[in-house]
Formats: structure tokens, C-alpha cells, sequence
């Protein structure tokens, strides 16, 4: 059987590419299908092959439902067979027909740097108002004398 589908790789491949199913394919040799997927399957062509027949068999199926009577029976089975035909390109070829999901994750800066940039900047204020003299500051309606002190003296 390996030798059946090896020795047949090129007319196997370019059958596949026009769309032709494994089961008429094998048959036509005398083999089961699987025996043409288990030793082609790694083939580059044939993986090619394969997704060349899943866009055939999708152009294929929209064509039919684009030509289809107008009765409802022949619309519904039309529109079927091409959700079929999708459904099947997108799980055997997903880069190419699968659904995409784009998950976009954003990471703010750094605790560590932002930290390090808050204890910096209260140093400033800290060293900035210990050089200032000492301060008026009004409370409601009172005036209050105050004293900037440094917490290291204490």
C-alpha cells in the first residue's frame, strides 16, 4: 500500500488540488484512503494540495448557492453546504480560513519604578520646604505663625 501511494504521489497530489475526494482518489488505486494520508500527509505538495481543494470545494459550494432555484428547499440546502464547506476550512486550515482572536495586553510602568519616583519627588518637596522660612498660613479667618520642621531633628 505504501508503495501504491508513493509510487502515484503525483497524480494523487494534482488530483487532490482539483478537489477530488481521498475515497474516489484511493479507489481508483485500489488502496483504502487512509493509506494515501499516512504517507503523504508530511508532503509539503500534498499539504498545498489540500488546501487548494478546500478553496475549490468552498468556490464550488458558494457558486451553487449563488445558482441555486429560487425555492426555499434548494436555497436552504445551498446555504448548508457552503456553511459545511467553511466550517471545513476553517479547522483544516485555521491560518489561512480560521477565526482569528487578537488579545492586545497592555502593562503599565513598573510598581517598582513608580515608587521609586514618588519617594524621589516627596524627597524634593521635603528638601524644597525645610529651606523656606517660616510661613503664614490662614485657617478659616485666623492667621497662624508656623515653623517648618525637619523630621530628622527630632
Amino acid at each position: 500500500m505504501t508503495a501504491v501511494a508513493l509510487l502515484h504521489r503525483e497524480e494523487i497530489i494534482e488530483r487532490v488540488a482539483t478537489g477530488a475526494y481521498l475515497v474516489d482518489i484511493a479507489a481508483q488505486f485500489g488502496i483504502q484512503p487512509p493509506a494515501i494520508s499516512k504517507h503523504l500527509a508530511a508532503d509539503p505538495e500534498y499539504q498545498a494540495a489540500r488546501e487548494i481543494a478546500l478553496e475549490v470545494r468552498l468556490e464550488q459550494r458558494e457558486a451553487e448557492l449563488e445558482t441555486a432555484p429560487g425555492t426555499a428547499p434548494e436555497i436552504s440546502r445551498a446555504s448548508a453546504l457552503v456553511r459545511q464547506a467553511q466550517w471545513r476550512c476553517e479547522r483544516e486550515a485555521p491560518h489561512r480560513w480560521g477565526q482569528r482572536t487578537q488579545l492586545t495586553v497592555e502593562i503599565g510602568p513598573d510598581l517598582a519604578d513608580v515608587l521609586r519616583e514618588s519617594r524621589d519627588r516627596a524627597r524634593q518637596i521635603r528638601d524644597s520646604v525645610a529651606l523656606l522660612p517660616p510661613q503664614q498660613c490662614v485657617l478659616g479667618q485666623e492667621v497662624v505663625d508656623a515653623d517648618v520642621v525637619d523630621s530628622k531633628e527630632k
